[in-house]
C-alpha cells in the first residue's frame, strides 16, 4: 500500500509540475541575485556557478545541474535516503531565468495545504544557490519547475534528483 501511495503522490506532483508554464517575464526579479548569505558563524559566499551548467546539452540536464547546486548550497536543510511516507509538504516552484542563469522570477506553481511556509523555504533555497550558469545555448523559454519534497523536520530533497 505504501508503494501505491508513493506512486500517487509522485503522479500528482508530476502533473502539477507540468502545469506551471506561466510567462513570468513581466514580473521582473522578485529578489536581488546575490551569493552572499548570513550564517550563524558569519557569512557564506558560494563560488560562481560552474560552466558545467552552461554545457548542459538540454533543459533536462541543466535542470538536474541546478538541482545539484541547490542541494549543495543548502546542506543544512536537506536530507538524504529514502523518502518518508507520507511526505510532509510538496511545494512546486516555477523558476524563470535570465540569459546569464540568474533568477528572473520565482512563482509558486503549487502551494501545499500542510506547511504552506515551505514555499518560502524553497524559494530561499533557490536564491541561495543562484546564479546557475548561462542558458543562452538552450531554447527559450528558460523556465522550468522544481518540486521540493519536505519531510516532517522540514528538510528537503528535490524531485529532479530522485532515482
Amino acid at each position: 500500500m505504501q508503494f501505491v501511495n508513493r506512486l500517487i503522490v509522485i503522479a500528482i506532483t508530476l502533473a502539477v509540475a507540468a502545469c506551471g508554464s506561466i510567462d513570468l517575464s513581466q514580473l521582473g526579479a522578485l529578489f536581488p541575485t546575490r551569493n552572499t548569505y548570513p550564517t550563524s558563524t558569519g557569512t557564506m559566499t558560494l563560488p560562481p556557478s560552474s560552466n558545467s551548467s552552461a554545457n548542459a546539452p538540454d533543459m533536462l540536464a541543466y535542470r538536474v545541474q541546478v538541482a545539484k547546486r541547490i542541494m549543495q548550497a543548502n546542506g543544512g536543510v536537506t536530507f538524504s535516503g529514502a523518502l518518508p511516507d507520507p511526505l510532509a509538504s510538496i511545494p512546486v516552484i516555477e523558476i524563470s531565468l535570465n540569459p546569464d542563469g540568474s533568477i528572473r522570477a520565482l512563482e509558486a506553481a503549487r502551494t501545499p495545504h500542510f506547511y504552506p511556509e515551505t514555499v518560502q523555504l524553497a524559494m530561499t533555497a533557490i536564491h541561495k544557490a543562484a546564479p546557475f550558469g548561462s542558458v543562452v545555448h538552450l531554447p527559450k523559454p528558460w523556465v522550468f519547475n522544481e518540486t521540493f519534497l519536505f519531510n516532517d523536520a522540514l528538510k528537503f530533497q528535490l524531485h529532479s534528483l530522485q532515482p
